[in-house]
């Protein structure tokens, strides 16, 4: 039997983590956060009356994919796109794990990747946007592994960034990694690369070029110093960023790097922006990385010797616990039923009756 376990343990995860997602979105149907119904609305009154609606996030047109989503399937079709992408998602995270060349840590990443509440959170009531940069993102970092070219995967990079321009932040860890691996003519050619993608978009609609500079500016001091602190600890940002820290400092491979310094930026962009009011999904795309090295922490030397097995088994019942708790809590204060959507069930029931 724990042969079987062993052999199956990265399908069991995925099994499991999709039986928890869909079973909540089937309670959670037509709930959203007010950040998914925002960009909802634009995109219905894009498809409407052909003019966008300010979103400093992301370019709008991005929206436009998730209105049409709704308008043909409805709230569940939202949310099955969004399954969809996280079952593509765990698949290229699994694909980057062969690099580690260790399944048990592979195994491990991506159980606290999948389980991470951020990442529940994200497929079942947050913003499409969310998942599809970071789909995209973990691809651009895929094909970077297999190539060992960084032009193209930039070039992704920067289609991430038209559905969410926190995207730019990671890049620059990414630049971070080519530079600090002394690769500077592929340093060049990625931010060449990267930049191409939301200039072109910018030549051809500069209005949008304006909404992203007042992204940068909204988005300073936007929170209060407590409310930075209570989300570094509240979302695990600073204990993760701490443990993966430890484990690139023990074994400084060029994966390792690559984990550590993709996410790094947005540590250093949350407390020097004074702006972790999303940390707890922005975290779910950190955690894509930094799961690797946390897994690697957890499952090194002494650290998984038989003596600490039970440990590891703990640590993982409380992780998933924890993980419910949050998620759960989340799910019943923080989201709401859009007004449209309330609507179309009151048509229903209506024509049911009739």
């Amino acid at each position: 039997m724990k042969g079987l376990l062993r052999n199956h343990s990265i399908s069991l995860i995925l099994v499991f983590s999709l039986l928890y997602q869909v079973s909540n979105i089937l309670i959670y149907r037509n709930s959203f956060y007010g950040d998914a119904i925002k960009e909802l609305s634009a995109g219905s009154e894009f498809l409407q009356t052909k003019t966008h609606v300010l979103i400093h996030s992301k370019f709008y047109f991005t929206t436009v994919l998730n209105a049409l989503i709704d308008k043909h399937f409805g709230a569940l079709g939202v949310k099955g796109f969004h399954v969809l992408c996280f079952i593509l998602l765990f698949f290229i995270l699994f694909h980057i794990g062969k690099y580690i060349n260790s399944p048990t840590v592979v195994a491990l990443a991506l159980f606290l990747f999948s389980f991470y509440p951020g990442t529940s959170l994200n497929v079942i009531a947050n913003e499409t946007a969310d998942i599809v940069y970071a789909v995209i993102f973990a691809f651009a970092v895929l094909v970077f592994k297999r190539t060992e070219k960084a032009f193209l995967p930039s070039i992704l990079m920067g289609v991430a960034f038209w559905f969410k321009h926190i995207t730019g932040v990671f890049f620059v860890g990414f630049l971070t990694y080519l530079t600090f691996n002394r690769l500077w003519k592929q340093s060049w050619h990625s931010a060449i690369g990267f930049a191409l993608p939301p200039g072109v978009v910018w030549m051809i609609d500069p209005l949008l070029l304006r909404e992203f500079l007042d992204f940068i500016c909204v988005n300073a001091n936007y929170d209060t110093w407590g409310q930075v602190i209570f989300k570094l600890f509240s979302t695990g940002m600073l204990p993760i960023f701490l443990m993966a820290l430890m484990e690139f400092c023990r074994n400084r491979t060029s994966e390792n790097a690559l984990f550590f310094l993709i996410p790094f930026p947005y540590l250093v962009y949350a407390i020097c922006s004074r702006n972790a009011y999303s940390a707890s999904y922005i975290m779910s795309f950190c955690m894509m990385f930094l799961a690797f090295l946390l897994a690697s922490y957890l499952l090194s030397g002494d650290n998984f010797a038989d003596k600490k097995k039970p440990f590891l088994a703990l640590f993982m019942a409380m992780y998933l616990a924890g993980s419910i708790v949050i998620v759960q809590k989340n799910l019943h204060y923080d989201t709401e039923v859009p007004d449209w959507v309330s609507s179309r069930a009151g048509c229903a029931e209506s024509i049911r009756k009739r």
